[in-house]
Order: C-alpha cells, then sequence, then structure tokens
C-alpha cells in the first residue's frame, strides 16, 4: 500500500508538472540594442523588428523578452548562456557558434551629405574610395560597406 501511495503520488506530481506548464509559453531572452526605429527599450513595442520577431515567435507559443545593451555587449552577453542570442544583426555579424533566422526585417543604409556640397556617388566603394565617410565602429554593416 505504501508503495502505490508513492507511485501514485509521482503520478499526480507528473501530471501536475504537465498540465501547469503546457498552458506556459517557452521564453526567449534575447540581448539587443538601441537602434530606432527598429528596437529599443522606450520604443512602442521595443521598436519595428522586435514587434515583428515577437509576433513570429507568438504565432508558435514563445514569449519574446529583449534587454538592452550597447551592441558589442549585448553580442557578448548572448555567449554566457543568459540570452538565447542577440538581435536585430546583419548576416554577416553572426558569430561563431551562433546561428541567423531567416530574415524577419530589413534595414536602409543612407548616406546623409551637407545641403551645399556637390555630392555624387556611384556605389559603396566608389563612396569610400572618393569621400572620409563617418561609420559607428561598434556596428558591424554589410560586407558592401565593410
Amino acid at each position: 500500500m505504501k508503495f502505490m501511495h508513492r507511485c501514485l503520488t509521482v503520478v499526480f506530481l507528473s501530471f501536475l508538472a504537465i498540465y501547469s506548464s503546457a498552458g506556459q509559453a517557452e521564453v526567449w531572452k534575447l540581448a539587443s540594442l538601441e537602434w530606432p526605429p527598429y528596437s529599443g527599450a522606450q520604443l512602442e513595442g521595443q521598436g519595428k523588428s522586435v514587434q515583428l520577431l515577437r509576433k513570429v515567435l507568438t504565432e508558435h507559443d514563445i514569449e519574446l523578452q529583449v534587454d538592452f545593451f550597447p551592441w558589442s555587449r549585448s553580442q557578448e552577453l548572448a555567449k554566457t548562456g543568459r540570452y538565447i542570442g542577440y538581435f536585430p544583426a546583419w548576416q554577416e555579424e553572426v558569430q561563431p557558434g551562433f546561428l541567423y533566422s531567416p530574415v524577419i526585417d530589413w534595414s536602409s543604409l543612407g548616406v546623409i551629405s551637407a545641403s551645399e556640397t556637390d555630392f555624387e556617388w556611384s556605389g559603396f566603394e566608389a563612396l569610400f574610395s572618393q569621400y572620409s565617410v563617418g561609420i559607428i565602429r561598434s556596428y558591424k554593416y554589410p560586407n558592401a560597406v565593410e
């Protein structure tokens, strides 16, 4: 009888564990950066790209939690295992040990010049060979820009 009681207790606890977790979504924690309008702690829905990713994950019963840091720190934190990865990222900046997902969103690169400047260029190679161009050092850019 004592053995039967233990078995029923184990079965009941197992059932309770399965039942209580069945309605709960899996949680993914990602590290990200402040990159308006794509991602940011103070942006509506934490940014356009985060909203798109959250929508895709919700369809698969996955809850998304995003914490925001400087970009290089986000990538380092993802290596610690506290986060499952970092987002958003160019395909070229995916570090060893990480996989990239299908494209969720995209961003455009633009060039800004002073209005009084007679500025013409015919592609990234010409742009960088003819002009001094400022970029953010800790960001990674598509191969065409690098």
